[in-house]
Formats: structure tokens, C-alpha cells, sequence
């Protein structure tokens, strides 16, 4: 949590923890509109609604000093709820040698950054819509924001002279993430044009190298029907979607106990028949489907244009075209003869 952001929410935390007390030996002070006004405040610090804490425990939870706890006491009870605003919040640098960042510099940086990622970036084909609004652009694995800002430097010198006071790396870290957030690096796991590629990532994927990327090489691989060569063995248990637990016994491998709730009582079921199981029985390999036609000519203009060039025609390869088109003429007329239909119909039903 940023500093100012953990400041407001102390305060709110403050506010529900105040009580005030009038002094024992002073008069209540009333003001014209016959409000009694109280100048001190006491706080009963929390852990939670039922636990009451000591100060120090408060200061141990939150993680602060008393001294920022006091000043942050002090702004409640001159300004209220405000959210805390340092002295020197807009303010110009007094120092020479540092850059003045004002809106200019940052529409200028902002320029530039939009202009490399036009360059340089590929749109992110794919976007997380539940965590990501926005399009997002990634730029080559290979660049940091350390490089860019390396040619940032030589660029700006180059057309304002060497003279010219640049930003520091961290300011223009916190400006890029202000003004182009969008514009992201690309990573092992989104730059994976070929089997090599693919290869490193997983090679690299433990540190300790026990995970070894296994080649698919030209006789392919099999896929056993493991289902087909269990469902013998065992006894469907009708209804078992309704229950919520289950349990196993190691002296009972052929049951199974249900149960609505936790603890609840529990439903016995048989799930193994008696019929012998054979572990050496052969298992049947379930063939593979190659691709669609419909799935080819999704990939084909929709993936296509974010593949690299050296691999478009490996992943995404152009359908036949005598094919696409005896699709596309049998679907146009499965849809001219559902029109046929629905036009008969209502006639039909019209002159009925």
C-alpha cells in the first residue's frame, strides 16, 4: 500500500476508534449554536469489533512509528479527513542538476514510448478481459525498460543538446506506468514462435532442471482411452453430484461413503464390481481428428496476423481452397433451404 494511500486509511480507522471524555474539573465549553465542543479526542485501538489492543500492539499491526501515528492524529484534528499532501507536493526543485517534469515532459515521454511501441510492439492477441480493459501491446523480449530508457537519453540529447537535463530512471518508471500502462514486455511464456522456443521455456521452468522438455517427433503420440478400459471395473454411483464429501477406507477399496454436509450421515455405495482386473490387458489408442476445416480458416485469418512471418505457414497455414469453398456453398445453401422452409411454413400455415 503506498504511503498516502495507508495514511487514509489509518485515519479511517482512527475515526471509528475515537471517543471523547469531558474533563472532571473542567465546564463543558459550548459555542453560539449551544454545541459542545470537545479539543481532545481518545482512542480505543482494535484488533477487530470484539478485541481491544494497547498502543504498541496497534503500532505493531499496522507497522508504523508513534510519531507518524501522532502526526497522523494532528491532520485529523486540523484538517478532518483529508488526505495528507506534503509540503513540497508541486513545488519546484531547488536543486539545479535536477530535471523539471512538468505536463510537457510527460506528453513528450509519452509520445515517444507510443511511438516505439508502433514500431517495435505486436498487439496482444489474446487479452485476460477480466483483469485487462484495455488493448495491450507488447514489446519485444529482448528490450527492458532500461534499454528504452538508455535510447530515450541518446534520442532527447540528440534534439535538445547535451546540456539538456534528463529524468531519473525511477521518474521515468512511475511516468511510464502513469501514461502507457498498456504497453507491457512480452515473456518467455508469450513468445513462443517455435518448438525451440518452447523447448527453452520449459528447460528454464525449475531452477533446479527437473523439468526436461520431451521433442514430439515425426511418428507422433499416442493417446490411450483410459476410460474405455476402466469403466469394466467399476459401478456408476447414480446421484453422487448432489453429495459434498466423501470418504475411502483402505480395508474397504470397494465402497465409497457420501455425505450432504461436513460430519453428516454418510450414504454407503458400491463403486467396484467383482470381474477380475487384468493390469497386463492392452489399452486402445484413441485416434486423432485433424483439424477442421472451420477451425483451419479461424486460424488461418484470425491467428495469422500475430505470428511471426518465418511460422505463419507452419501454424497457420492457408485451407485448401476447393475445400473452403464447397464449405461455404453448402453452407449457403443449408441456410437458403432453412429459409425455403421457414417461407413454406408460413405460408403454409397461412392459408391453414
Amino acid at each position: 500500500m503506498l504511503h498516502d494511500d495507508l495514511d487514509v486509511w489509518i485515519k479511517g480507522q482512527l475515526a471509528s476508534f475515537a471517543y471523547s471524555e469531558l474533563p472532571k474539573q473542567k465546564k463543558k465549553i459550548q459555542d453560539p449554536n449551544n454545541i459542545i465542543t470537545r479539543d481532545r479526542f481518545n482512542y480505543q485501538y482494535r484488533y477487530d469489533a470484539q478485541h481491544i489492543v494497547c498502543l504498541s500492539t496497534y503500532l505493531k499491526l499496522i507497522g508504523i512509528s508513534s510519531s507518524r501515528l501522532d502526526r497522523i492524529k494532528t491532520h485529523i484534528k486540523d484538517y478532518g479527513m483529508a488526505k495528507p499532501i506534503h509540503g513540497n507536493m508541486g513545488r519546484p526543485s531547488i536543486r539545479s542538476d535536477h530535471a523539471i517534469i512538468n505536463e510537457q515532459v510527460k506528453q513528450e515521454l509519452n509520445n515517444y514510448i507510443r511511438n516505439y511501441a508502433t514500431f517495435y510492439g505486436l498487439p496482444l492477441p489474446i487479452r485476460h478481459l477480466r483483469n485487462d480493459a484495455m488493448s495491450i501491446i507488447l514489446l519485444p523480449i529482448n528490450t527492458t525498460y532500461n534499454s528504452i530508457y538508455e535510447e530515450y537519453i541518446s534520442t532527447i540529447k540528440s534534439i535538445k543538446g547535451e546540456n539538456y537535463k534528463i529524468m531519473a530512471y525511477t521518474t521515468f518508471l512511475k511516468i511510464w506506468k502513469e501514461v502507457a500502462s498498456d504497453i507491457r514486455f512480452m515473456t518467455k511464456a508469450s513468445d513462443l514462435c517455435d518448438t525451440y522456443h518452447v523447448e527453452a521455456a520449459v528447460n528454464e521452468s525449475k531452477k533446479d532442471g527437473s523439468n526436461i522438455a520431451v521433442r514430439y517427433d515425426k511418428s507422433g503420440w499416442n493417446y490411450y482411452d483410459f476410460e474405455k478400459f476402466l469403466e469394466p471395473y467399476f459401478i456408476k454411483c447414480n446421484g453422487i453430484r448432489q453429495f459434498r464429501h466423501f470418504y475411502f477406507y483402505h480395508d474397504q477399496p470397494d465402497k465409497i461413503y457420501m455425505t450432504l454436509e461436513s460430519n453428516g450421515p454418510k450414504i454407503e455405495a458400491v463403486i467396484r464390481n467383482s470381474v477380475y482386473f487384468d493390469p497386463y490387458q492392452s489399452l486402445s489408442i484413441i485416434p486423432i481428428k485433424p483439424l477442421s476445416l472451420k477451425r483451419q480458416i479461424q486460424l488461418f485469418k484470425d491467428i495469422r496476423p500475430y505470428v511471426h512471418d518465418p511460422y505463419k505457414d507452419e501454424l497457420c497455414f492457408a485451407p485448401n481452397k476447393c475445400e473452403e469453398n464447397l464449405l461455404h456453398k453448402s453452407l449457403n445453401e443449408s441456410m437458403d433451404e432453412s429459409l425455403m422452409n421457414g417461407q413454406v411454413g408460413g405460408r403454409s400455415s397461412y392459408m391453414s
